[in-house]
């Protein structure tokens, strides 16, 4: 290539540059004229005053209401919600900036998923909050998710969501242009169970784990002197009829129960709670939480369970106690005290509500006895049959 034919090709390369620049800076300010929104915020949400919010997708929805200063999900009969989650939702929303603005026709909706609920097979998800009164604060339609094109040979990936926002329904479908904002939204479900408040029970500090299961094979009891002690099974003949590790699952399982949903309308014969497997669990603090395990839906168990019991009200102060040390650990205890308190009465409401627990966090209870027994194939290594807690020196 000479030097002639060199300039004409830079001349050529800028002026393209040029131009796509100018035409970027059109779009851009064509946009920006034409709704002023871009860069706004995408709602003016006073969060306060929302006191209902439902989301709808195809034939689901997910209904919150504060009743009486607390979030509840109606599909779960007021099962109380995650305010959480929803507060962090309402403030998202509030705090959202619109990134884009475009024209969108009827045939384009049905591509984006903006097609209100019912009314197509890929259609939006539909969010109305209103305040106590019922009037509208916010409604919106949630279509499909933004998406960037990853880097040559990999996938891309949702970096925010089309939204129509207006005033009601009807309004939603007339609209004649749809926003895009920087998340995906992906709290915005319309699943009631997503919205529960998920804490479950905490047996803490157990001394014993009684299971009295389906038949006499899998019936068998756990129990330890301290809660650093060594869990031991009620009549085994030798050491080698239980590992401990058993016991340690068991007592895992108990402390971080999971679950997944509520139960509504389901009768003992469908839950299996006729003839259930029961779990009694006593800790070193006066408490009793007994567990009844049901059937089976897919991978989850039907489970009840309630609490009984009072905690000490006293702190009993250790043998080498300092005097110096009592009012700081007395401060201590009663802090605990107070939110064992608080915890101990969310979980004494339980007893009134059927759960949906993963069926893999209550393996270790449903064992049969024979199955307790120490395993010989299993390496010897640090930490191997020590108590919850304590791990055991390696061979030097």
């Amino acid at each position: 290539m000479n030097r002639k034919q060199f300039l004409i090709l830079l001349v050529a390369v800028l002026a393209l540059g040029v131009a796509t620049f100018t035409m970027m800076k059109r779009e851009q300010v064509g946009w920006q004229d034409a709704t002023g929104r871009i860069g706004q915020n995408l709602l003016d949400l006073d969060v306060n005053s929302v006191a209902h919010a439902k989301f709808t997708s195809g034939t689901t929805s997910a209904t919150l209401a504060n009743k009486d200063g607390t979030w509840r999900v109606q599909e779960r009969n007021d099962y109380p919600a995650d305010f959480k989650n929803f507060s962090e939702l309402l403030i998202q929303l509030r705090e959202m900036k619109i990134l884009q603005v475009e024209a969108i026709t009827p045939e384009q909706r049905a591509r984006l998923e903006l097609v209100a609920p019912g009314k197509g097979d890929k259609s939006a998800t539909l969010v109305a909050l209103s305040d106590k009164a019922g009037k509208p604060l916010a409604v919106l339609l949630l279509g499909k998710e933004f998406m960037r094109g990853g880097a040559a040979g990999t996938p891309s990936y949702p970096i925010g969501r089309f939204v129509i926002v207006g005033k009601d329904v009807p309004a939603l479908e007339a609209a004649q242009s749809v926003v895009v904002v920087g998340d995906t939204l992906a709290m915005a479900s319309a699943k009631p169970e997503s919205w529960l408040q998920k804490d479950f029970f905490k047996a803490e500090r157990l001394k014993s784990v009684a299971i009295v299961g389906e038949d006499s094979a899998h019936t068998w009891t756990i129990t330890r002197a301290n809660a650093d002690d060594f869990w031991r099974l009620e009549g085994a003949s030798s050491p080698a009829d239980f590992d401990s590790v058993n016991g340690n699952q068991v007592a895992g399982a108990l402390e971080s129960m999971l679950m997944q949903d509520v139960v509504i309308g389901a009768g003992d014969d469908v839950t299996g709670m006729a003839k259930p497997i029961v779990v009694t669990a006593q800790s070193f603090d006066n408490l009793t939480y007994t567990m009844h395990i049901g059937g089976k839906k897919d991978d989850l168990r039907y489970v009840r369970v309630a609490l009984t019991g009072e905690p000490p009200k006293e702190r009993v102060a250790g043998a080498s106690e300092k005097p110096e040390d009592k009012a700081k650990l007395d401060e201590a205890f009663k802090k605990q005290s107070a939110d064992l308190e608080a915890r101990l009465k969310r979980e004494r409401g339980l007893k009134d509500w059927t759960f949906l627990v993963p069926g893999w966090k209550l393996e270790s209870m449903l064992r049969a006895r024979a199955q307790l027994k120490a395993d010989k194939n299993r390496p010897a290594g640090p930490g191997a049959g020590a108590p919850p807690g304590l791990t055991l020196p390696g061979p030097n």
